[in-house]
């Protein structure tokens, strides 16, 4: 695994910068060298390659192609959906209830068993789908590269599939060309390159043929290198090859795009949950286990214990024996008129033997049967014997034993230990503590979020971001495109000292207008103004001639025919090249001398428009006599008219969005490739704090853990590389914050895939869509605030499901292991378990449409697994308490101690459980009074409802006799009452108590 692959925030930060998509050393080194050392290193010339040297470099170096996402097959998503413990552990438990159930031939296990498979498939197919979507990412670059290019080979020129061309081919370059590789420009005219979807720069920027000399510079600001996946604006070039296919820049990111998937802090928490579900069961069922095995020895009598039942009813009947004679005595009527029957003929007594197991397991729940006298002539066994000499309270075994050391012959020998129902029972205490209804609630919850966004016009393609997202403390977000228009517009039109000119406007657009040839961005935001449209007429203007654009001069200029028939050379240009010819400027009206005292003025005002981020051109005129052509001796004595300045401007949501989300407790920072000039302008439009500004290139050069401490103090980056994007983004991960990140470019989708959520926009370039694991399809950034609230409504609902699982098994398992030590009998029977388990996940069902309190989402929500525990160790008690409450009334107030009051102790405990199970999630749901200062959804309002009478009506339905239930006595129902009374009161102050603390 590459360092590139490696999750944020899964290891200390290293005294090292990370590396990550890195320029290529030849390339660097190229750029760095005159143009024939260029060629030299790479084994060329000006005439490019031979035919028979560019076919050996295609096999060298490989087709001109980035690196593509490895597709998975179907069985490969399908092993990764499975993988997941949970997924394993109900899987498990399914296949062991379903052996059980056929078994014991009993339908509530059935039932149980194919609740957990109809969980397991759905986690499993919204996994399996979600990951399909994820494999086309890089293809929609290679997707983007399918053209041909212009190269030279062998001295003449040629189009050339993209994906044949090698290092060291020649290649020209025009307008409206993409560039075909990262190549080095050897001659260029005018040269203008569309970059921003690569670096974030709103503007072209102009590239050289000059050797790069500055130093300490980002690799994307070398002035005579193009990059793969960039085009050409305006102007003509000739450049070598240096690279090609995945050794690119562009190839760089593509690469780091076919990693897989961070660990969200979603993922992150729901595994910790999972994993504290399976440290409770691995603590809680072998001990289950183990304690009723050891101390729970079998007392009852079975229905195939009687192994000869002629000679057990020849010896009850004729009294044979000193036992056998007090046994007889204690028969029911029923029985006494049976076992005569049976004396007389067998077939008239069909079932005796039901009947004598009945009446033998009443002996055994009854007095001890153990008289000197009577058992003087019986050998007892070790244990018994040993029992005896020990007595103890509640020892229904001791007749067990003595009844079969009585009847040797007669009754099966009860073992020592209970291993086959102590496993059924531990069994039943695993799938009640699995939380299998945790998938279809968060699934539930995560897609009820999805469509409440997709009514916001907002996809969301990885339902696990609409947590991350509510979770989210800090986004980092893109400029240009994401929270600017990524649409170039002029912005002032001004005189020299700033106010506005309409006779600037007019003569700009005048120039525009009139130019030939491909009009560049500029232009067309001049032509595109709405209120030059508005308020200018040129009908009556003609164009008489042209000086065009040249890298020399930096201007150019127009020579038009006023409508009073006057000849005008209309100037526009970089502002020091115009100064530079004009002797004159004007001011309200007036023409006033360019002198030395005021020049420095003139640029000052110039200067602060660019530095407030406006890309600024320069207009200038003068009156010309009419003559045949003109040339650029004229374009002198200009007068200065005054500037055209251009900008990228925020959408006019961007602010309003940025504060909505401040309210919300979300730091903004913005990271951009563009300029640190015009992203100060456009960070302060939106209200965000400019104060300071780190560079790409200082990010260069810092270690991960200077980066870690930066990043906590600054909102703006600016001339940052898609490598820059994304160590910020894990830096922040790092440092414990959940991130979002918002781009539209090719520059944005590592920092996309390496935040905890991505966000792209309308507008965005095909990858990063792909990327990104929510798209905003309006212009409207107000969804951010929407979608903020949106995922903490759904986390919140998601963790009412994982309070109540989690603090209920935490008590469950006090109770259970309390009571397998002390009761004579297991605390349930293991179908009442399941039926209980199933009856309360029910109950859940209706969790993702309660309604969500204001306060509880008005700050972010990660996950916080300590206050997850302090909920647990504080709330799942005070359900023992109860718990324990019940099992005395039931043993002491009902005399339930003898294994025939097992079955009125269940029904007890069952009613008991189920319906406090059920009520406290109304506590556990809001931070105020239940039922009166806040009330549940009418969906989960029903449910606790129903579930609730269920129990009640289960033990006297014709359901009763299957699940071991039997009826309840009418003083049990008041009992109950006041336990849930109680419960619900020392829940709610046991919640207050630690919200007074801080702890929840």
């Amino acid at each position: 695994m590459t360092t590139a692959e490696k999750p944020a925030g899964n290891a200390p930060p290293s005294k090292n910068k990370t590396p990550g998509v890195r320029l290529p050393s030849r390339l660097s080194e190229a750029a760095r060298m005159d143009a024939p050392a260029a060629l030299n290193l790479l084994g060329t010339s000006p005439e490019g390659l031979t035919e028979a040297t560019a076919v050996e470099r295609l096999e060298q170096f490989g087709p001109n192609e980035v690196s593509r996402e490895k597709r998975h097959g179907a069985a490969t998503r399908l092993y990764h959906a499975v993988r997941n413990p949970l997924v394993i552990l109900l899987t498990v438990l399914a296949v062991i209830s379903f052996y059980t159930a056929a078994q014991d031939h009993e339908t509530s296990e059935f039932l149980g068993a194919w609740l957990m498979v109809a969980m397991v498939l759905l986690g499993v197919a919204l996994r399996f789908i979600q990951e399909a979507k994820a494999d086309s990412a890089a293809a929609k670059l290679k997707a983007m590269i399918k053209v041909t290019a212009t190269v030279v080979r062998d001295g003449k020129a040629a189009e050339v599939p993209l994906q044949c061309l090698v290092p060291g081919d020649i290649v020209k370059l025009s307008a409206g060309d993409m560039i075909p590789g990262d190549v080095r420009v050897l001659t260029a005219k005018d040269l203008f390159i569309i970059q921003a979807t690569l670096t974030g720069e709103s503007l072209p920027v102009e590239k050289f043929d000059a050797r790069e000399s500055r130093e300490n510079i980002s690799p994307l600001e070398y002035a005579n290198i193009c990059f793969l996946g960039t085009s050409v604006e305006s102007g003509t070039a000739q450049a070598v090859v240096v690279e090609t296919g995945p050794r690119t820049y562009l190839g760089g990111i593509a690469s780091s795009m076919t990693t897989q998937m961070v660990e969200t802090n979603f993922d992150k928490g729901i595994k910790r949950f999972t994993y504290l579900m399976l440290t409770f069961m691995l603590v809680m069922v072998p001990a289950v286990f183990f304690i009723n095995a050891l101390s729970k020895s079998p007392s009852v009598v079975a229905d195939d214990d009687i192994i000869k039942l002629p000679s057990l009813a020849g010896k009850l009947a004729a009294k044979s024996d000193p036992v056998s004679a007090y046994v007889s005595e204690q028969l029911d009527p029923a029985t006494k008129a049976a076992l005569a029957s049976y004396e007389i003929s067998p077939a008239n007594a069909p079932g005796l033997g039901e009947m004598l197991v009945s009446n033998l397991n009443v002996i055994v729940s009854g007095p001890s049967i153990y008289n000197a006298t009577r058992f003087k002539n019986v050998e007892l066994q070790p244990e018994t014997a040993a029992r005896l000499k020990h007595p103890a309270r509640h020892d229904f075994r001791l007749n067990r034993l003595l009844l079969q050391d009585a009847y040797p012959a007669e009754l099966n020998q009860s073992g020592r230990h209970d291993w086959a129902g102590a496993f059924l029972f531990a069994l039943a205490i695993a799938v009640g503590l699995t939380p299998e209804m945790l998938p279809m609630i968060v699934s539930v919850c995560l897609s009820k979020g999805a469509l409440a966004m997709a009514r916001k016009k907002v996809i969301v393609k990885r339902l696990n971001s609409i947590q991350n997202f509510g979770a989210m403390d800090v986004l980092c977000t893109d400029k240009t495109g994401t929270l600017t228009r990524d649409h170039v517009i002029l912005e002032i039109h001004c005189d020299v000292f700033k106010n506005e000119s309409d006779p600037v406007l007019l003569e700009a657009y005048l120039i525009s207008y009139f130019q030939t040839g491909l009009k560049n961005v500029l232009d067309r935001a001049v032509l595109g103004d709405p209120e030059a449209q508005k308020k200018l007429c040129i009908d009556h203007y003609r164009k008489v001639d042209e000086i065009p654009f040249d890298f020399s001069r930096r201007m150019m200029s127009v020579i038009v025919e006023t409508p009073e028939h006057e000849y005008q050379i209309l100037t526009k240009g970089a502002p020091e090249a115009v100064f530079g010819r004009c002797t004159q400027f004007e001011s309200g009206g007036e023409i006033l001398p360019m002198e030395p005292i005021l020049t420095g003025d003139l640029i000052q005002e110039y200067n602060d428009l660019s530095a407030d981020g406006f890309r600024v051109l320069a207009v200038a005129s003068r009156t010309l006599d009419k003559r045949a052509a003109y040339s650029k001796a004229d374009e002198s004595e200009l007068i200065l008219k005054g500037y055209i300045a251009f900008l990228d401007p925020p959408k006019e949501s961007a602010g309003q969005a940025i504060a909505a989300l401040q309210h919300n407790g979300v730091a903004v920072k913005v990271l951009t490739g563009d300029n640190d000039l015009v992203t100060r302008k456009v960070c302060k439009d939106v209200g965000l704090d400019t104060g300071k500004v780190l560079l790409g290139s200082a990010v260069e050069n810092m270690s991960d853990q200077q980066l870690g401490e930066a990043v906590e103090t600054t909102q703006v980056f600016a001339r940052l590389s898609p490598t820059h994007k994304k160590r910020i983004v894990e830096a922040l991960r790092h440092n414990g914050h959940v991130v979002g990140f918002m781009g539209d470019g090719i520059n944005d989708a590592p920092a996309l895939r390496a935040a905890d959520v991505g966000l792209s926009v309308d507008n965005a370039v095909d990858i990063a869509k792909e990327s990104a694991d929510m798209i905003l399809l309006e212009k409207n950034l107000m969804v951010l605030e929407e979608g903020v609230l949106e995922g903490r409504k759904v986390f919140v609902n998601i963790l009412k499901y994982i309070r109540m699982g989690a603090s209920s098994n935490f008590g469950n398992m006090f109770s259970v292991l309390g009571a397998s030590a002390f009761l004579p009998f297991q605390p349930m029977l293991p179908i009442q378990i399941l039926s209980n388990n199933l009856l309360y996940d029910c109950s859940q069902v209706a969790i993702p449409t309660d309604n969500v309190n204001v306060n509880l989402i008005s700050k972010p929500l990660p996950w916080d697994m300590g206050e997850i525990t302090r909920f647990i160790l504080f709330i799942g008690p005070v359900s023992s308490i109860f718990d324990y409450t019940t099992f005395f009334v039931m043993l002491y107030l009902f005399h339930c101690w003898a294994p025939s009051g097992a079955a009125l102790f269940h029904t007890g405990w069952f009613v008991e459980s189920l319906m406090t199970q059920t009520l406290i999630i109304h506590v556990i749901r809001t931070r105020q009074i239940p039922f009166i200062q806040a009330r549940a959804s009418t969906a989960l309002t029903i449910t606790t409802v129903v579930i609730m009478a269920i129990s009640a009506w289960l033990p006297y339905s014709p359901l009763a006799s299957m699940l071991g239930l039997v009826p309840l006595p009418g003083l049990f129902w008041p009992i109950l009452f006041l336990t849930l009374l109680c419960y619900v009161v020392l829940t709610q102050l046991v919640k207050m108590w630690l919200i007074r603390k801080k702890w929840l």
